[in-house]
Order: structure tokens, then sequence, then C-alpha cells
């Protein structure tokens, strides 16, 4: 994710540069799209691997997308409300298995 990530960077940026240097808009009016449709499919990727513990029950859950998407987060934390005891608080992240997605 951070390799795609960083590429995304490099061409959009080179992107805004060769259209402020040249007047050439074209490239960036093409790398919108792709940055935006590539950006949606690796938050489509994480959010389908992980799963989130919570700290009041300890059942392992998977929060809907907009919830996921939306919330207060640090790197291995996300501000969840639990689907099985309906605590809302800080649930640490795990893998998903196969059969829990």
């Amino acid at each position: 994710m951070l390799v795609v990530g960083l590429l995304l960077d490099l061409a959009e940026i080179g992107a805004v540069l060769l259209w402020i240097f040249t007047g050439a808009w074209q490239p960036f009016a093409v790398m919108v799209p792709v940055v935006i449709v590539t950006c949606w499919f690796l938050v489509k990727l994480y959010y389908n691997r992980a799963a989130y513990i919570c700290p009041e029950c300890s059942s392992k859950f998977q929060p809907g997308l907009k919830q996921f998407f939306f919330a207060k987060h640090t790197r291995k934390t996300r501000k969840l409300t639990c689907t099985n005891c309906h605590h809302y608080g800080w649930c640490m992240e795990t893998y998903a298995e196969e059969g829990e997605r």
C-alpha cells in the first residue's frame, strides 16, 4: 500500500508540475480519477483485511464501511461501536479471518 501510495503521489505531483510549467492540464485531469479509484481500492482492501477487538467484551468484529472510514484512529486502534455489546471506544486492530469478512 505504501509503495502504491508513493507512486500515486509522484505521478500526481508530476502532473501538477507539468501543468504549472507548461500549461498542459490534461495529464492532471487524467490523474485525478486514477488516484481516486486507486485510493478507493486500497481503502476497501484494508477494510476487508482488518477486524477489531472490543475492549469491553473482547469480541472480534468488523464495523460497517462508513463507520470504519470516518472513525478517529491511530496506527493500531480505531474509535468504534462494538457490534456485540454496543460499547463505543478505542478498539484494537487485528487481522480478519477468512470467515469474518
